[in-house]
């Protein structure tokens, strides 16, 4: 006698927004003294029918934070933060801090692109979804 096997997986969507800057100096956000303290954040929405099944697991979700030079000079790692999903959560706004002593590391009178990349699910152990968003530039100056 025949059987059969079915298994439904619901849908999901993972969308990241563009990266915010946010300082306390005088400028504009992406205009940073260098070694000015400031926060970068993005935010992570989980969306469509399978979207209630997965933040409900409290799955990791990772940013990473770089800056990378435009033209010559070197990328330097920004910061990390790691969010935990939660039931009936579906947009996670990540923050990480920059300290002035890491803010120190960039170079001044150049522009950086800013990258985060995104991952979600625990470490050690292939990722659930993955992806990166470079949208915003910012200018480092030495008064």
């Amino acid at each position: 006698m025949p059987t059969s096997t079915q298994v439904n997986v619901a849908p999901l969507d993972i969308a990241i927004s563009p990266i915010t800057v946010n300082s306390t100096g005088p400028n504009p956000d992406d205009v940073l003294r260098l070694g000015e303290p400031f926060d970068l954040s993005i935010d992570v929405r989980f969306s469509n029918t399978g979207a209630p099944a997965i933040v409900s697991l409290g799955i990791p979700v990772k940013i990473d934070f770089y800056a990378e030079s435009i033209g010559p000079g070197s990328e330097v790692f920004l910061g990390s933060r790691t969010v935990a999903t939660a039931p009936g959560i579906f947009t996670y706004r990540v923050t990480a801090s920059v300290l002035a002593a890491v803010s120190s590391t960039l170079t001044a009178e150049r522009v950086y692109k800013v990258a985060a990349v995104l991952r979600v699910g625990s470490t050690g152990f292939p990722a659930i979804a993955n992806g990166f968003s470079e949208e915003l530039a910012m200018l480092v100056y030495n008064p």
